[in-house]
């Protein structure tokens, strides 16, 4: 089982560039990116702290959930392919009107409960 589950970490490193793994209580669960040099290079750090007693599986989701929080994956996503300056302007203006929309519904919703 633990061998399946750093079968799975060891996966999920391949994805997000470098893992490591101390002795594990007490351990960090770290995704690495390299330093900003350029454009073309991510730089985003995600940290745990796991547990004397917690298991690898919860540290694993937990650090899933901190990789997918980050915007690591996403980033990644829109980075895969080449993206001109005015495709990035319209896609950041529809993130842009969708968080807007969400913000007011939220406000809308908030307003009618008081």
């Amino acid at each position: 089982m633990k061998l399946l589950v750093l079968c799975a970490a060891l996966l999920l490193a391949c994805v997000v560039q470098a893992f490591t793994i101390g002795s594990f209580g007490g351990a960090q669960l770290t995704s690495r990116a390299p330093a900003a040099k350029s454009a073309s290079h991510l730089s985003m750090e995600v940290k745990i702290v796991v547990g004397d007693g917690e298991s690898v599986e919860s540290a694993l989701n937990r650090f899933k959930r901190a990789v997918a929080r980050s915007g690591h994956m996403q980033e990644l996503r829109y980075r895969r392919y080449f993206e001109t300056t005015q495709e990035r302007k319209k896609r950041k203006a529809t993130l842009a009107r969708k968080r807007a929309r969400i913000a007011r519904s939220k406000a809308r919703k908030f307003a009618n409960d008081y």
